[in-house]
């Protein structure tokens, strides 16, 4: 989010010039300051943020990024270096690298091949081999300091960054710098945490309910700023009917329910008790890869332990399961709801529930523009983490792989976020016309989260750049 930042009184060729290969033979001073942050969090959880200067002829540009140094669990994720000292030693690393002459500091795509080849260099001196992109360096290393360099550069070139996010992809995609179709994102609330993100467990350690986050949708709200307050309404419907308010991993409740149905019944009351509905949808992410296994040592089927004591579902036993739920409830989004290497389990899922479902991957595609080419047809939609695909240029890769496919997006937070800080998720979102925000509860840290966007909206408009909402297309696509 822009703080008192001039902005060109041309946006658009600033967009341009920040895409054009700017001249090389600049040699401005970059500095890069890592520093360990305390992450907002019911948990204590660690943020590496990264803060860059750009110098020349006697003016500073400057940008922050913030990463979590951890990773979400996916198989195939790039690997957090975790530890604050290495990571501040690998970022003055990639300072005297940008300083040394052989990459053009205001070009976004250099940048880019300056923190991946440094990255490979690490790689090979720690040894790792067949390593994700951006392991060598630390994904939150990687991560935070091209967002940092970005928000610098959009800077420089008197443009918000969001506007530099959206010049990137489109030049990946082939196409000229414009502020046509932006929209606001329809979110998807938080506001109850079970699996292993619940804020109660049973007696033997387990949680009560599997299925890691149930979600609420206001997918017919008329803007942003509306669909916020939806939210607000629903989540404070559902404390007073759970007589609970224990805080979850990611700021919604988890109170003593037993089974999946108990959960989506009393998501689906709330809903109803605060008026809304057939304006507000329910939205699962299960993490079911938190709760499956493959059937015997190293085959392709999968079991699932959706039902604690009971015997385990099979593949297409979960598929039957979802569309149960969908007709039951009317879920009309679900993330995560097959085990990440469970392909033909996805594409069952698909096959059953495509035209009815926004069928999300998370752990599946770990924001990577191959694997999600490479496993297109296990989804319609992709969940985009910024740390997973370790550089703001590699997320917009992605993110471009994914329209080439008709995928919906949704960029997402990630625990341990800062204010300001993780991915600059609301730029993103507002940069690359993003259907949906996964933006935890509609409160605490959460909130300053997701006012951001309304934030970021009105400074487009004050520069005649016109923001819409997303949620009328999700409505329609649907039918709802």
């Amino acid at each position: 989010m822009a703080l008192g930042r001039a902005y060109s009184s041309d946006i658009t060729a600033g967009m341009k010039a920040l895409v054009g290969r700017a001249d090389g033979s600049l040699r401005p001073v970059v500095r890069l300051i890592g520093r360990q942050y305390a992450g907002t969090k019911v948990m204590p959880f660690r943020t590496f943020g990264v803060t860059a200067a750009i110098t020349m002829n006697g003016k500073t540009f400057m940008g922050t990024g913030v990463a979590p140094m951890a990773t979400s669990g996916g198989v195939r994720e790039p690997q957090a270096i975790g530890d604050i000292s290495v990571a501040k030693e690998n970022t003055a690393g990639l300072e005297r690298i940008l300083n040394g002459g052989g990459y053009n500091v205001f070009d976004p795509f250099s940048v880019d091949n300056a923190v991946l080849d440094f990255d490979r260099a690490l790689a090979a001196k720690r040894g790792l081999k067949d390593a994700r992109p951006t392991s060598g360096i630390g994904s939150e290393v990687a991560i935070a300091s091209t967002i940092a360099l970005l928000d610098a550069q959009a800077a420089f070139h008197g443009i918000p960054t969001a506007l530099a996010m959206r010049a990137i992809l489109l030049s990946i995609q082939g196409l000229e710098p414009n502020v046509e179709g932006l929209v606001a994102p329809l979110p998807k609330f938080n506001i109850l945490n079970f699996g292993k993100h619940s804020g109660t467990k049973r007696p033997d350690g387990l949680p009560h309910v599997w299925l890691q986050e149930t979600k609420i949708a206001p997918v017919k709200a008329a803007s942003f700023e509306e669909a916020l307050f939806m939210g607000i309404e629903v989540l404070n419907a559902i404390i007073k009917i759970a007589g609970v308010d224990n805080v979850g991993f990611e700021a919604g409740i988890s109170p003593a329910l037993t089974s999946p149905e108990q959960v989506y019944e009393m998501a689906a009351k709330a809903i109803e008790k605060a008026g809304l509905a057939g304006k507000v949808f329910i939205a699962a992410d299960a993490a079911a890869s938190e709760f499956s296994r493959p059937e015997t040592e190293g085959s392709s089927k999968y079991l699932y332990d959706l039902y604690p004591g009971k015997a385990p579902l099979d593949a297409e036993a979960m598929v039957k399961f979802w569309a149960t739920m969908v007709d039951r409830y009317n879920l009309h989004f679900i993330e995560d709801g097959m085990n990440s290497e469970d392909t033909a389990g996805w594409t069952m899922m698909m096959s059953a529930l495509k035209d009815r479902v926004e069928i999300q991957g998370d752990d599946i595609f770990v924001t990577d523009a191959e694997e999600t080419r490479r496993l297109s047809a296990c989804a319609n939609s992709i969940l985009i983490k910024p740390n997973q695909a370790g550089t703001i240029v590699r997320t917009l890769k992605t993110i471009a792989a994914a329209r080439e496919l008709g995928y919906t997006i949704s960029p997402s937070h990630r625990s341990g976020k800062v204010p300001g800080g993780y991915g600059m998720i609301p730029e993103l979102c507002l940069g690359t016309q993003a259907e949906w925000i996964k933006p935890g509860a509609p409160r605490r840290e959460r909130q300053g989260f997701v006012n951001n966007v309304l934030t970021l909206s009105d400074e487009l408009a004050l520069l005649g750049i016109n923001v819409g909402y997303a949620g009328p297309k999700i409505a329609k696509k649907y039918g709802l």
